[in-house]
């Protein structure tokens, strides 16, 4: 999100948003039958914020060429609308689940986040994340689904935290405590990733026993790095890489960034919560 869009939630008097505050939905996806699994030993994941879904084509265009970014295996967008997710979906030939979190009074439209996978999507859901905008009142939740592949299942959180212009530093710090919170009831593997509008909120993670994927990855705004990867409870023989993807015309003001993650042969997950 641009400086001009953050200053303008700061004003008083804003547009109040419509919040969706039923955990059920709305609910938006459809099920694309996967290819014949196979147990996977590495994982490509690709978080991306798409700025209102303002240049759908363009990001379509990116995550189909750009080395890094195309075969995902799983794809967070943040900023959507349901007719933006099911063009990128369908375009990648990917499942997809998408809750918004309100009708935005900026954008005029649903604003959301979507998990795209390529394995089977399985228990999606809407977390509804405490404390709304000071400035406009919109609330922020989280995405969730446990996608799965020949007997490896991983709980996936989509996350879009509020500006720290909006709901302060301690609003975040109570954001991102309801997505721990909620992950520590998984018996599988947690990956968590999005926007946090925050370059120093992943502590906290890494402070849970999350591993901070992207940390190295550099800016992911003209100037902040808040777009990141997270993973809990897979097997310590497991090696990442990451990157951010810079581009002569982009469709967003984030980069999307992007992580590898490996590990020595396939696992099978199931059992009790990670401590």
């Amino acid at each position: 999100m641009t400086a001009a869009v953050v200053l303008l939630l700061a004003l008083p008097g804003c547009v109040k948003a419509t919040n969706y505050l039923d955990p059920s939905g709305p609910r938006f996806g459809a099920v694309v039958a996967p290819a014949t699994p196979v147990a996977p030993t590495e994982l490509r994941v690709v978080t991306y914020n798409l700025q209102w879904g303002k240049d759908v084509p363009g990001a379509i265009r990116l995550l189909q060429t750009e080395p890094a970014l195309r075969d995902a295996d799983i794809i967070l967008l943040q900023e959507m609308e349901e007719g933006g997710v099911a063009a990128v979906a369908t375009a990648l030939g990917m499942s997809w689940v998408y809750y918004p979190s309100a009708i935005h009074p900026q954008a005029g439209q649903n604003f959301g986040n979507a998990i795209l996978s390529r394995w089977t999507l399985l228990d999606d859901r809407k977390l509804i994340l405490p404390r709304p905008s000071k400035a406009n009142d919109t609330r922020r939740s989280a995405v969730i689904a446990t996608i799965e592949v020949a007997g490896t299942r991983i709980r996936v959180y989509a996350v879009h935290l509020a500006t720290v212009i909006a709901v302060g530093g301690a609003g975040q710090e109570e954001q991102m405590r309801a997505i721990v919170e909620d992950a520590a009831t998984s018996p599988d593997p947690v990956l968590v990733a999005g926007d946090l509008n925050s370059d120093s909120i992943g502590r906290m993670l890494m402070a849970e026993g999350y591993d901070w994927i992207t940390r190295e990855v550099g800016t992911t705004t003209r100037i902040f790095s808040v777009d990141h990867v997270f993973l809990k409870g897979w097997p310590t023989r497991t090696t990442a890489t990451a990157g951010a993807v810079a581009v002569a015309d982009p469709p967003s003001d984030h980069r999307p960034v992007w992580a590898v993650i490996r590990r020595e042969g396939p696992i099978v997950t199931g059992g009790s919560p990670p401590r």
